[in-house]
């Protein structure tokens, strides 16, 4: 669908947050680059979100931290900027979170 280009027009768009059912999203270890997209912060029956060993850039969505069924959240060996998204680090259900060094908690 978009190759490891999430950056692309097809994957910047919201086509991957069509699915209300979707819960678990695992892309690490895919060498992926480009921002990750911004809509994945709507998908609330989300309870995995793996991103690790990428090349993921730019700040991570504003709505991870809305996402209170999360139980995994791995984000480390990207290129992520800035600071975590209010709410992440107040994950009540989280069980395991990696985010890496390149994101700073606020």
């Amino acid at each position: 669908m978009c190759g490891r280009d999430w950056s692309s027009d097809v994957c910047s768009s919201d086509l991957l947050c069509l699915s209300t059912r979707l819960v678990s999203l695992d892309f690490s270890d895919n060498v992926m680059f480009g921002q990750f997209p911004v809509c994945v912060g709507r998908l609330s029956g989300l309870i995995e979100l793996s991103l690790h060993v990428n090349k993921f850039s730019g700040p991570l969505p504003s709505g991870l931290g809305s996402l209170s069924g999360l139980l995994t959240l791995e984000l480390g060996s990207n290129k992520f900027t800035g600071e975590l998204p209010v709410g992440v680090g107040n994950l009540t259900r989280s069980e395991e979170r990696r985010v890496g060094k390149e994101c700073r908690s606020r």
